[in-house]
C-alpha cells in the first residue's frame, strides 16, 4: 500500500499511487511535467513562509512525467518557481532541504528518513529556517 506524501493518507487509485500524492493534496498544488524538455524537471509544489522567507515545497515528479530528477537540477527548480530555499521530497520519497548557502541537508530524524511533508517543513523550521510557517498563496 502507498500513501501520499504530502498527507500520508493511504492511496487506492492507480494514477494516485503513481504520483504518489492523492487527489486532495494534488489539487492544491501546482504541477510542472517535463513533457521530453531537455534539462527539465516535472515537479508538483506550493510555497510557505517561514521567518519572512517565501519557502518552495517540491515533489519530483520524475516516477510519473519524467525528465531529470529535482535533486539532479535544484538550482533550475528553484529559479522556475523564484525562491532560494527548497524543502523537497525526492523520487524515492525522501524529503530534503537545499538552498545555495547550505547545499543539501537532510531532514531524517533519528536516522530514518523523513516521508511526510508535515514532518519535514517542521525539520527544515528547526533546523535550518526559524519560526511557525504559514500557507501562502502562489
Amino acid at each position: 500500500m502507498s500513501n501520499c506524501k504530502i498527507c500520508g493518507k493511504p492511496l487506492s487509485n492507480p494514477s494516485s499511487i503513481a504520483r504518489e500524492i492523492g487527489p486532495v493534496c494534488a489539487s492544491k498544488l501546482n504541477i510542472v511535467k517535463a513533457e521530453g524538455e531537455h534539462g527539465k524537471s516535472s515537479y508538483a509544489y506550493h510555497f510557505v513562509e517561514i521567518n519572512g522567507h517565501k519557502v518552495g515545497i517540491v515533489i519530483d515528479l520524475i516516477n510519473e512525467y519524467g525528465g531529470m530528477s529535482v535533486t539532479n537540477n535544484i538550482e533550475k527548480v528553484a529559479a522556475e518557481i523564484g525562491v532560494d530555499k527548497v524543502i523537497y521530497c525526492d523520487s524515492i520519497g525522501n524529503w530534503d532541504y537545499w538552498s545555495p548557502d547550505t547545499g543539501f541537508k537532510t531532514l531524517a530524524v533519528d536516522g530514518k528518513a523523513t516521508k511526510s511533508e508535515k514532518v519535514a517543513i517542521k525539520v527544515a523550521e528547526e533546523r535550518y529556517l526559524g519560526k511557525q510557517p504559514k500557507l501562502i498563496e502562489g
